[in-house]
Parts: structure tokens; sequence; C-alpha cells
């Protein structure tokens, strides 16, 4: 489920982009690695949607359910 986040921070890390651990740790449960930027992004990833509108939790939640979970994946 995290796939596009350690995707997307190899190709960072690859760039040499400073924040790339921010994108590679992002959206995962007890995670050792910690910064304020991360927890950043993770709280901004739990309220926008893929468009880039600011949906809220709630909403947030109704479509991950609705991506992961359609299929019996659970």
């Amino acid at each position: 489920m995290r796939q596009h986040g350690i995707i997307g921070g190899e190709i960072l890390k690859q760039c040499n982009y400073k924040y790339w651990q921010k994108v590679y740790y992002h959206g995962e449960i007890d995670c050792e690695y910690s910064s304020t930027y991360l927890n950043i992004l993770n709280k901004a990833d739990m309220q926008v949607d893929k468009f880039g509108n600011d949906v809220g939790y709630t909403k947030r939640l109704e479509d991950i359910k609705y991506r992961f979970f359609r299929n019996g994946l659970n």
C-alpha cells in the first residue's frame, strides 16, 4: 500500500534530494525515523486528495477505504 512513498523516496535519494527520507517514510506506522517535516507530510497526506484539495480527514479516509478495500483487501 505504501509503494509510492518508497519508490518516490528512492528516486529522490538517487537525485541527492535533501528531504528524500520524508517522502520515503510517509504513511508508515511505527516508523523508527521521525522528523517535524515527516509529521507535517503525514498530516497533509491525511487531509488532501489526489487533486490537491483540502477535503479533511473523514473524506480522505473514505477515499482510502474505497480504493484499498473495495476488492475485499482487508
